[in-house]
């Protein structure tokens, strides 16, 4: 039983998520990020949600009972009936079930970091690419939010149903459509001005590039297509494009007001289903086979 230290809480975890990078990747020790430090052994799991049972010393703003959702301590644990969250972690409104707020907390927060990493304005158009995933299908809402056109591209026209259904505009399934000429063909040759890409997909992020608009920005967060890409530098300094990373753009309530809207019904969380935790192995094989249209969600309570 983990035992909060200062500024910690423990939590009954009633759902965490499977990200293909953060726990796939470091469970086959190839993700780019962390999983260099990771010693064996230890318990994966970053985006666990649930019920405060214990706070440690300092904590004011958290007390037993308080339904919350967070990053686990040092970004790991969250696979387990009882992990720790620092004091950070955000209250879940009691409507909101945990499945859905381990998706708000985790991937909202995101998606409104690469919408004002990009400065999206009104009206402009943005391609999301791998939108039927956790980010991709946040992405699309906080677009849509924050007033843009959206297009949806996904791998099969499954998962190009499934985000239309959050409010995008137009559907690309690039599994058998020319993702560049449909873009131009949607846009009446205009182009989008910004495409979020979270997969470093060797064969989608050059097409991403020439689907860009003159002055287009490309936010890029996540390598778990590969993440290294080629780059047509000459089309980048000729049509004034930027490439930037999607991280630090979250702002301070961001994710209080996507909890406030994933309540009201205006944001909705994809999910393919949520298993008990005894099945991990099987829920990790949906999502690296990709299998899943949505999240693949952990709950140890079943």
């Amino acid at each position: 039983m983990p035992e909060p230290a200062e500024g910690q809480v423990l939590i009954k975890v009633h759902a965490v998520s499977i990200n293909m990078g953060l726990d796939v990747g470091n469970r086959e020790g190839r993700y780019s990020g962390p999983a260099h430090k990771l010693t064996l052994p230890f318990i994966p799991g970053t985006d666990p949600s649930g019920v405060v049972v214990k706070v440690g010393q300092g904590v004011s703003s958290l007390a037993p009972g308080d339904r919350v959702a967070g990053g686990a301590e040092g970004g790991l644990g969250g696979y387990a009936e009882y992990a720790l969250l620092n004091e950070r972690a955000r209250k879940v409104p009691d409507t909101l079930a945990f499945p859905e707020a381990t998706v708000v907390s985790r991937h909202f927060g995101a998606a409104y970091g690469e919408i004002r990493r990009a400065n999206l304005a009104q009206g402009e158009w943005i391609l999301v690419l791998g939108a039927a995933g956790g980010l991709g299908s946040c992405a699309i809402q906080v677009a849509k939010h924050f007033g843009a056109r959206v297009i949806a591209a996904a791998s099969s026209a499954a998962r190009v149903t499934a985000t239309l259904g959050l409010g995008a505009e137009y559907g690309i399934d690039y599994g058998s459509e020319d993702l560049v000429d449909r873009v131009f063909e949607i846009t009446e040759g205009h182009g989008v001005d910004v495409v979020l890409e979270n997969m470093g997909s060797p064969r989608l992020f050059p097409l991403a590039i020439k689907a860009l608009a003159r002055n287009g920005r490309l936010v890029t967060i996540g390598a778990h297509a590969g993440g290294t890409v080629p780059l047509d530098i000459s089309r980048l300094y000729l049509q004034r494009l930027t490439v930037m990373h999607g991280m630090d753009g979250t702002q301070k309530g961001d994710v209080e007001e996507a909890f406030r809207l994933a309540a009201a019904g205006e944001y909705k969380s994809l999910i393919h289903t949520v298993l008990p935790l005894e099945q991990v192995a099987e829920a990790h094989r949906l999502v690296e086979e990709n299998e899943a249209i949505g999240k693949v969600i952990l709950d140890p309570t079943l």
